[in-house]
């Protein structure tokens, strides 16, 4: 497998993490309380942690809201 295989065998996976983090990150904006920890927790787990993207939207987001 040369570089340029493994690159676009990899660059799917790195746009939905990126997609996952940008969402993530502008749906904590836009939520006035976000569920079991601060803000600034969520912000700091979503940007520091591998998957804190996904366990933000699963466990930190308001379920039900529209938007």
């Amino acid at each position: 497998m040369d570089q340029s295989t493994l690159v676009l065998a990899v660059l799917p996976v790195l746009l939905l993490s990126l997609g996952l983090t940008i969402w993530a990150l502008v749906d904590l904006s836009r939520n006035p309380f976000p569920r079991h920890l601060p803000r600034w927790a969520w912000v700091v787990i979503v940007v520091a942690v591998t998957f804190g993207s996904i366990v933000y939207l699963v466990i930190g987001r308001e379920h039900g809201r529209a938007g």
